[in-house]
């Protein structure tokens, strides 16, 4: 058991630095990068809308209103909604996006 935590923990360790070094890098992702990623879940979410809200039921014992995607876990406040809202958000992209470096001291 011992050896499997610390398996996982050097996985996390290895995720986390991985991360970090990311996020002190100060680089940003294209706007054409984070639409793809939107779209690619959007493509995931309609494939496998049934299957996640029985896992919603079964595993989390959510209810029929906390299941339903326009009420319950997919509200506007979720990644869904970012695949609905990025349309408005990539007119409005190129005029307040300006790349710049991040320095954490």
């Amino acid at each position: 058991m011992e050896i499997i935590v610390l398996m996982i923990k050097g996985v996390y360790h290895n995720v986390v630095q991985l991360a970090r070094e990311s996020f002190l890098s100060g680089k940003t992702k294209p706007l054409s990068f984070r639409e793809k990623q939107l779209k690619q879940f959007l493509k995931m979410y309609e494939e496998n809308e049934d299957e996640m809200v029985l896992a919603l039921a079964t595993d989390l014992r959510k209810s029929p209103e906390q299941r339903e995607p326009q009420r319950g876990w997919a509200s506007p406040y979720t990644p869904l909604a970012e695949v609905h809202y990025q349309r408005f958000c990539s007119a409005y992209y190129p005029q307040y996006h300006q790349p710049m470096d991040l320095q954490i001291t």
